[in-house]
């Protein structure tokens, strides 16, 4: 069985982060389609907040993350922000170790480089 660097909270409250993310999308949907004269601001606000949760919680989780070292963090946030986001961001919310996880994900994009 693999090592989980993490305890069952975080790991649940990063699963949980881009179903808020979706949530928010929907409450934005919800807002053009309905309120297109005039938005609701409750939900417009809230809907807003939803969508930048995920972004904002994975790079927060990642910068104070005790289980990488600063050139891991660099280079996983260097993943974030390539064209790699999704299968990175998917790789780091699902491993239970963080290094090979790291490690997997220098393993798929250097597959795809070729």
């Amino acid at each position: 069985m693999a090592r989980s660097d993490n305890p069952p909270a975080e790991r649940t409250a990063l699963r949980l982060v881009p179903i808020l993310t979706l949530v928010g999308i929907a409450g934005l949907l919800v807002t053009l389609l309905l309120g297109f004269e005039e938005p609701h601001t409750l939900l417009l606000v809230v809907s807003s907040f939803l969508v930048v949760s995920a972004p904002v919680a994975i790079f927060g989780h990642v910068l104070f993350t005790r289980h990488l070292d600063s050139n891991e963090k660099r280079e996983l946030i260097g993943y974030f922000l390539s064209r790699h986001a999704a299968v990175a961001i998917d790789e780091y919310v699902s491993s239970t170790d963080r290094r090979a996880g790291l490690a997997r994900l220098r393993q798929i994009t250097r597959r795809q480089a070729e």
